[in-house]
């Protein structure tokens, strides 16, 4: 997770935030200040876990949760919403090798977050703070699961370019034709931080 980066920086809290809030405001995305907080906890976490043992499968963390009591199920539902959205979000290049596709982690993720939310309870919280609960924070993440794909893949977007070498004339290239075939607002943004601006848009620097 462009560890150059990261060690540039001592508080992972801070610059994850700030990419989380820079990204939404690039992708243009309706995502609660509670959800910019989850977004970036799930980002310093995986930023500084390590684990040498198997990770559970997606479909093994819904068995052991559908089976479990309430407080592991709560554990292992956010567990498998987490992981299939930081997949899906961060390196969404790997599922290409994998026998299932995205759309199944986005299924299972949007799904985990769906039972959390009906666990803790979707209704709003009491009290004046105007914060949202849990169960409203996990409701957002189901409801707005792929806008949180698009946030966290927007970071990765922009670490990246901060980390490698420019794309070489025909990946530019590529990327062009993508977004004058499919409008990709992604490939869009990877051409103009590259300085790069299709003539479609007017000229607009």
């Amino acid at each position: 997770m462009g560890a150059a980066v990261l060690a540039a920086h001592d508080n992972l809290f801070d610059f994850f935030h700030d990419e989380v809030d820079a990204a939404t405001n690039a992708t243009d995305s309706d995502v609660s200040e509670e959800g910019v907080f989850y977004l970036t906890n799930l980002l310093v976490e995986q930023g500084r876990t390590g684990s040498s043992t198997r990770p559970c499968t997606l479909a093994e963390l819904h068995i052991r949760a559908a089976r479990a009591p309430r407080a592991t199920q709560i554990q292992n539902y956010r567990t498998l919403g987490d992981r299939a959205l930081y997949v899906t979000g961060f390196f969404p290049e790997s599922l290409s090798r994998k026998t299932v596709r995205a759309s199944y982690y986005e299924d299972m993720g949007r799904a985990a977050y769906d039972r959390l939310a009906a666990i803790l309870g979707r209704a709003p919280s009491e009290g004046d703070s105007g914060h949202k609960g849990l169960g409203e924070i996990f409701a957002e993440l189901s409801m707005s699961f792929h806008t949180c794909i698009e946030v966290l893949r927007e970071v990765h977007d922009a670490m990246r370019a901060r980390t490698e070498q420019s794309p070489s004339e025909p990946e530019l290239l590529a990327l062009y034709e993508q977004w004058l075939s499919t409008g990709n607002q992604r490939a869009l943004r990877t051409l103009q931080r590259h300085g790069l601006v299709p003539s479609s848009t007017g000229g607009n620097a």
